[in-house]
């Protein structure tokens, strides 16, 4: 028969409940530490550190020092700039290399670029063979953080003599490699344009000093980083002076992403088929001033459709906002593909 359970009796399955999802919570938390260690650990030190070494690491974090601060320290401990010294030494000599058959020209003193570009059997796989697909003849792109040119060469490529490439590269030295590898490459449907892009016009200071890859635009004092006076644009500024439609665009600019977006209110507005490859990386969206809840907000009130480049599956797939918040996080960088329509060919 049928028997009513007391207050008692549910309020002790209620507590075991409660007990056993705290337990999951746990567990669940614990497991994404492991891993956001051990990914410091490949990207700074190139190993994977011991169990007493993500134990000692995780006892910092229950001490409330955040990831980031862990991050801090791993990069700029005694291993991590022996390594630094090795790799420089290995590479400094480097001047030159080839990647997708274009020919690059490198600064052989910026070690960080040399051993990432020359030292690259296949570089951004996944985004190269992307872009490949997405990428038609006669059409106009905007590369911004153009860098040494890699990506602009492949679109310059993609797009043939009657389509045209935008490339934006604030830093004098480095505008004068992309300058040199578009030259070298023979390409005429390139345009450089030394700026950076903000969501307006005018004068930026541009945090320099590490490597060229990493150079950020942010209103905070970076430690051994020297401030440079560079121009700006907005999107909106630059296109509506150019008379020009833009079809797809590629941005990876060190945190600045938000406010390149909210620059290009009109541009997207008047290009609704614009397509659009861009970094999302929370901790350089910090450091530059913004977030990534920022970052998300404006995606999701444009109404894109959100693709994950993902890496590791080697596939392209669908991602809602909600699940990027809560699997990307610091030092967790996702390469996006941003559409207002559905893409089928990817």
């Amino acid at each position: 028969m049928w028997k009513k359970k007391n207050n008692s009796e549910n309020s002790d399955e209620i507590l075991q409940q409660i007990d056993s999802l705290n337990k999951t919570v746990q567990e669940l938390k614990s497991q994404v530490e492991d891993l956001q260690i051990a990914r410091l650990y490949n990207q700074h030190l190139d190993r994977d550190p011991t169990q007493q070494e993500i134990e000692n690491w995780k006892k910092e974090l229950n001490s409330n020092i955040s990831i980031l601060e862990i991050r801090d320290k791993i990069a700029n401990s005694l291993e991590a700039n022996s390594k630094q010294k090795l790799n420089k030494t290995i590479t400094q000599k480097i001047s030159k290399t080839i990647l997708d058959e274009h020919e690059f020209f490198l600064n052989p003193d910026d070690w960080v670029c040399v051993d990432t570009y020359a030292n690259a059997v296949l570089y951004e796989q996944e985004e190269t063979t992307l872009l490949k697909k997405l990428l038609k003849k006669d059409m106009n792109v905007i590369n911004i953080g153009a860098n040494i040119g890699y990506f602009t060469l492949l679109a310059a490529r993609q797009v043939g003599p009657q389509g045209k490439v935008f490339a934006f590269e604030p830093f004098p030295k480095t505008v004068e490699l992309l300058q040199k590898n578009i030259d070298a490459n023979g390409y005429s449907n390139v345009e450089v344009i030394p700026m950076a892009v903000s969501s307006k016009s005018g004068i930026a200071k541009l945090s320099t000093g590490g490597s060229s890859l990493h150079n950020i635009i942010s209103s905070r004092e970076i430690k051994e980083m020297t401030v440079i006076e560079i121009p700006q644009t907005s999107i909106d500024d630059f296109v509506s002076k150019k008379q020009i439609k833009i079809d797809f665009m590629i941005i990876d600019a060190e945190g600045s992403e938000p406010f390149i977006l909210d620059g290009m209110k009109n541009t997207l507005e008047n290009n609704p088929n614009l397509a659009i490859m861009i970094e999302f990386n929370p901790y350089t969206l910090d450091l530059a001033g913004s977030s990534a809840v920022e970052f998300l907000k404006i995606i999701s009130n444009n109404e894109y459709l959100i693709y994950l480049i993902d890496e590791t599956t080697q596939k392209v797939t669908p991602i809602t906002v909600q699940q990027l918040e809560q699997d990307i996080e610091p030092p967790q960088v996702a390469n996006l593909l941003l559409s207002k329509t559905q893409l089928m060919d990817i």
